[in-house]
């Protein structure tokens, strides 16, 4: 009834409830109102009054306190428990227009993102900025607006306390809310083909997050984490991380709703807390939150998200234990789920061209013989027959496309901010709970999932297809082929690639040393002892020329080479026709891989100038239009693409 009246009365303005919290403190507990009221009344002293109206020898005797400490308090009598009560419902509902905004403005730039090809790495990133930025500042007032409410001079000490554990469990909640909706966010398109869209904006997102949010440290400070208590009890991590193992029968990492609420219900069994009724109330599912064959609407969550959810009733330890630990893990996991599935979708339509080429290849490297295979891919000299490695032109034309086109990938992905480093200290990153030294750049995070997804997807075309065919009967010029454009791969990513793998390298590079095993194992069946002694060189020569070739396009992927010009004393620069210098300025292109390559034909200049000029100024009108229409649109917004 209070609250209630107090609400209609100031709102939910934290400074006018704060004015009259005080000013009903003054009234029924403060010492001047005391005073004056035994200095102005000869008839009633304040102790009379308050008699008058309250048993307090019957409220004394269910009081909590010592008899030592036992002093009668109208203030906390009538109005300490209503307004701790009414903070908490206030933060309840300013938590839950925190998690609201976010989402739906996550959802509104979603909508407005153009598809991934047409994505520009800047406009991602300033949109992902905002929403982590305003996310922070939220966290920020709702925090400050609390303390301006309940902590006042006379009850600092324990409003302070109460009010601290309140915002921890509150934070937390919100948190395990919002990394369960971001998440379900991206896996809503399951069953639908997504472009890759969806997946980069929330993973840079999720990144933002894990260093952008300043206020964390202070809100989920473990000091101010629920303690244990003895007359209600209160589970640990272990708790409720062997409930959530039993719940997963196929050890995905996920449970479903209904599993969720099996797994806290036995979990917090023994206390107070009602497993089950806490997590719907968290997640801000009712009862009748069912969807139209009357089945539970589905949402699944994972072990961090459900240590979050259920704050309340759990002993948060430190370290990965605490509930910035657990923040952090859940943040790391959309991280990686989302950069990977993005890298998927980005290098899809290359897979599917190096798929139909590695298929193409061992259906004619197993139907022909080396003089065929050398007649549509080898050399038109005549002394390349002399030595089937002779008679290869290099590195296959899909092997380098599909390594060129990742690189492509990465620079249209990237902006120069995403190089910056995202925490201005260690000590800075360790207050967030980031382990010292683990604090990665965008632009590394997604060099190292492109880097691991492409590598995976060219591994796992070359042993499927390689399944399907009887390698013993491939002619020794295909063998050495296979072999080539295995160990360039190999020599890229690992030799080349001056980055590394960052925390996917042991993922790899087991499946690529078998592939390459297998590719020795063919190549020393078909091929003579002469050749086989030559390969090492030779193959060196090979990988080299590529790399020199594509040293400019690939060096986003895996860093830049040394120096590639060289200048000769006289002050004049090698052009690449003579042999005097050991990087010259200009590379030949890459020789042609079929023995009659295309040649351009000459057509009409004049027709050919007429048709550019009429394009461009159709071009140029359709731009102009494009300004004017979307000029009004952004600034009204302001979020969008």
């Amino acid at each position: 009834k209070v609250k209630s009246v107090l609400v209609s009365i100031a709102g939910t303005t934290a400074s006018a409830l704060g004015q009259i919290r005080q000013s009903l403190y003054d009234k029924t507990d403060g010492i001047e109102c005391q005073r004056a009221l035994n200095e102005s009344n000869p008839f009633c002293t304040w102790d009379d009054a308050v008699s008058a109206v309250v048993d307090v020898p019957q409220v004394l005797s269910h009081s909590e306190r010592t008899t030592s400490d036992r002093k009668f308090s109208l203030w906390s009598a009538l109005f300490s428990h209503t307004f701790s009560s009414l903070v908490h419902s206030l933060l309840t509902t300013s938590f839950h227009s925190v998690h609201a905004k976010v989402v739906s403005t996550l959802r509104t730039s979603l909508s407005q993102a153009p598809a991934l090809s047409n994505l520009l790495p800047h406009e991602a990133y300033r949109n992902t900025m905002r929403i982590a930025t305003d996310l922070d500042q939220a966290l920020l007032k709702v925090s400050d607006d609390a303390h301006e409410l309940l902590v006042h001079a006379e009850e600092r000490e324990e409003s302070e306390r109460r009010l601290r554990q309140s915002l921890y469990v509150q934070t937390c909640e919100i948190l395990g809310r919002l990394l369960c909706e971001i998440r379900r966010i991206v896996t809503e398109a399951k069953g639908r083909e997504s472009d890759g869209t969806r997946e980069l904006i929330v993973g840079r997102l999720c990144h933002f997050l894990k260093f952008r949010l300043t206020s964390l440290p202070t809100l989920l400070n473990p000091d101010s984490s629920p303690v244990k208590n003895t007359s209600t009890g209160m589970i640990s991590y272990m708790d409720l991380e062997s409930a959530f193992s039993l719940a997963d029968d196929n050890e995905d990492g996920l449970i479903s709703f209904a599993e969720a609420m099996d797994a806290t219900e036995s979990a917090f069994s023994g206390t107070q807390f009602h497993g089950s009724e806490m997590l719907r109330g968290t997640l801000l599912l009712s009862n009748t939150s069912k969807t139209a064959d009357g089945k539970e609407a589905y949402v699944d969550v994972t072990l961090s998200e459900l240590m979050l959810l259920t704050a309340r009733g759990l002993l948060h330890g430190k370290g990965t234990y605490s509930a910035l630990g657990m923040v952090q893990h859940a943040l790391d996991g959309i991280v990686t789920g989302c950069f990977e599935k993005w890298a998927d979708a980005a290098l899809k339509p290359s897979v599917q061209r190096l798929s139909d080429k590695i298929e193409e290849f061992w259906t004619t490297a197993v139907t022909t013989t080396d003089a065929e295979w050398q007649s549509f891919h080898g050399s038109s000299s005549p002394t390349a027959t002399v030595s089937p490695f002779d008679s290869i032109s290099g590195i296959s034309p899909q092997t380098v496309g599909f390594v060129l086109n990742a690189s492509f990938i990465m620079n249209q992905s990237t902006t120069p901010a995403d190089s910056l480093t995202p925490v201005p200290s260690d000590e800075y990153a360790i207050a967030l709970g980031i382990p010292e030294g683990t604090v990665p750049t965008l632009t590394d995070t997604l060099r190292w999932t492109l880097l691991f997804r492409s590598l995976h997807i060219f591994v796992k075309a070359w042993s499927d297809s390689l399944s399907k065919v009887e390698a013993i009967n491939v002619n020794s010029t295909a063998a050495l082929q296979f072999y080539l454009d295995v160990t360039f791969v190999k020599f890229c990513f690992f030799d080349r690639n001056q980055h590394g793998l960052g925390p996917f390298g042991e993922r790899v590079e087991p499946s690529l040393d078998k592939l390459v095993q297998k590719a020795d194992g063919i190549v020393s069946k078909t091929c003579s002892r002469s050749t086989l002694l030559s390969l090492p060189s030779k193959v060196k020569d090979k990988h080299d020329h590529v790399d020199e070739v594509c040293d400019l396009f690939v060096s986003s992927l895996f860093g830049s080479r040394s120096t590639s010009a060289m200048v000769a004393a006289a002050g004049e620069v090698d052009l690449g026709g003579s042999s005097n210098f050991a990087h010259p300025f200009f590379y030949s292109p890459l020789s042609s891989a079929r023995r009659f390559p295309l040649l351009p034909i000459q057509t009409d200049r004049t027709l050919a100038d007429l048709q550019i000029k009429s394009a461009y100024k159709k071009d140029k009108e359709g731009q102009d239009r494009n300004k004017e229409s979307i000029g009004g649109s952004v600034m009204s917004s302001g979020l969008g693409f």
